[in-house]
């Protein structure tokens, strides 16, 4: 009978940390799930702002382009006129 009795004891000890095992996994698995969400998470804000900042950067590209494509197109009469000038200069000191 006392064997017996130690053995229910023993198997039910066992038990006990059996079930502690699986709620310790269960808790872990949970821990797991919910770090996995929110690196999804901030995953996905990364991309968006990666986009937005590609978004952006190409807007002030296009715009630098064009204000670039402004000026040059500013500055070649500008520049031919300059050019007349000193040809003018030199051709008036050879004479």
């Amino acid at each position: 009978m006392k064997a017996t009795q130690n053995t229910e004891r023993k198997l039910t000890q066992e038990a006990k940390n059996l079930i502690q095992t699986v709620k310790n996994s269960i808790t872990d698995g949970d821990e797991m799930y919910n770090k996995i969400r929110e690196n999804l998470k901030l995953q996905s804000i990364q991309k968006h702002a990666t986009r937005g900042f590609q978004d952006n950067a190409n807007e002030m590209l296009e715009k630098s382009l064009g204000l670039m494509t402004n000026l040059s197109s500013k500055s070649k009469p500008l520049l031919k006129g300059v050019s007349g000038t000193i040809d003018e200069s030199m051709l008036q000191e050879k004479r």
